[in-house]
């Protein structure tokens, strides 16, 4: 049986800090990788950055924890792909400007 993937979405607020240059600070993209049967963090989960009209994609691992970092600010709207062994794969699309905590 495959298993399903848990994203652990948070509501969350955005804050841009505008700097004496008036150059906005990245917001990165953050979150936790669940087990949805049994709630265990999912460590060397691969999850995937891909902005809608843009070609590239930005793959990072989750920590022994789950957790994950993109240092990225989205300009538009974005997909996250999640992905493990042995587990069904998850995209989730998210609005423009959604960025912080997933």
């Amino acid at each position: 049986m495959i298993k399903l993937l848990l994203l652990f979405i948070g509501f969350f607020s955005v804050t841009t800090v505008v700097s004496a240059q008036t150059t906005p600070e990245p917001t990165p993209i953050t979150g936790t990788i669940r087990d949805s049967s049994n709630n265990k963090p999912l460590e060397k989960a691969v999850v995937s950055y891909i902005e809608t009209g843009k070609t590239d994609t930005l793959r990072v691992l989750t920590n022994n924890q789950g957790h994950f970092t993109i240092d990225r600010s989205p300009s538009g709207e974005f997909i996250i792909i999640i992905s493990n062994v042995g587990y069904q794969p998850k995209g989730i699309r998210y609005p423009p400007n959604m960025a912080g905590e997933l």
